[in-house]
């Protein structure tokens, strides 16, 4: 179960780096954000009354399932986008990779969970291999004066979406169903995108098109509903350090997805990071099997 949550959340997180690029130019990201977590979120609570699953909680439940929707469906979104409009997204996709150790400190700190050192070393030689992976594309843009601010951005998003994963894994832990967990955290984080959106003098418009709409769909039901489902669960079952993996094989799908549909080519680079990645992974495969 474990490698199929796994496999499942890189495969459905990988492809939507590709469907997000359908989106971009006709809405604003912020606007799109908030359309998709909207239609996830009511396309969760549509299953949760199909299989009447519990709705009903506390205010001190809710302020949890609020805290995860800003943390891991709204502001995290907010700083990765607002990071996009810098530099290219290999920014964000280096920075998200840093998940795993940020995932290892917060569920030591929350959680009381032992730090998983061999994990955080191979986390380490994996995030090596994602800045590989996209180091044309970092080094055209990095004598460029956003940069930092962009790498800033970057990194507060991922703590954000780490913290996320940490409230994530508590509720679980809780005993509550996972979809009506996030069902609620999905409908406060578009309303906090939306606010934020607002706030900022942003436009909300939405584009009936074949390409918007199948682009919106395709976004809310397999990389909202399905993903973080699948993502959330294999937290549960593995603890967030070694989840948070997962950051380090979206790219690898990613690429694999531009091969297919856009004639991408990988270099030396890239061909030497995914072997960094593999490398760290197994690394700490052979650590805990001889343990």
């Amino acid at each position: 179960m474990p490698l199929f949550l796994f496999v499942s959340a890189a495969l459905i997180w990988g492809s939507t780096w590709y469907v997000i690029l359908l989106q971009l130019g006709q809405v604003d990201p912020m606007a799109s954000v908030t359309w998709r977590f909207l239609l996830a979120a009511a396309i969760l609570f549509s299953w949760c009354l199909w299989r009447a699953e519990r709705l009903r909680f506390g205010w001190r439940d809710h302020g949890w399932f609020a805290l995860l929707g800003a943390c891991l469906f709204g502001v995290n979104y907010w700083l990765f986008y607002e990071m996009e409009l810098l530099v290219t997204s290999a920014y964000g996709a280096v920075a998200f990779s840093l998940v795993i150790g940020m995932n290892a400190l917060h569920a030591r700190i929350f959680l009381g969970k032992p730090l998983e050192w061999g994990a955080i070393a191979g986390g380490s030689v994996g995030v090596v291999g994602v800045a590989f992976i996209f180091w044309q594309e970092l080094s055209l843009s990095w004598d460029q004066p956003q940069a930092w601010l962009a790498i800033a951005l970057g990194v507060a998003a991922t703590w954000f979406a780490s913290l996320g994963n940490i409230i994530g894994t508590y509720c679980q832990s809780k005993g509550y169903s996972l979809n009506s967990v996030n069902a609620f955290a999905m409908l406060y984080g578009a309303v906090i995108v939306g606010a934020i959106a607002l706030i900022s003098g942003r436009e909300f418009a939405f584009v009936w098109s074949v390409q918007y709409v199948g682009s919106l769909l395709y976004l809310a039901v397999f990389g909202s509903v399905l993903g973080f489902y699948v993502y959330l669960r294999l937290l549960h079952l593995v603890g967030p350090t070694r989840g948070g993996f997962v950051a380090l094989f979206i790219p690898i799908v990613a690429m694999g997805v531009s091969i297919v549909f856009e004639a991408y080519r990988p270099d030396l680079f890239a061909a030497l990071g995914i072997v960094l990645i593999l490398l760290g992974n197994v690394a700490v495969l052979k650590r805990r099997q001889t343990k």
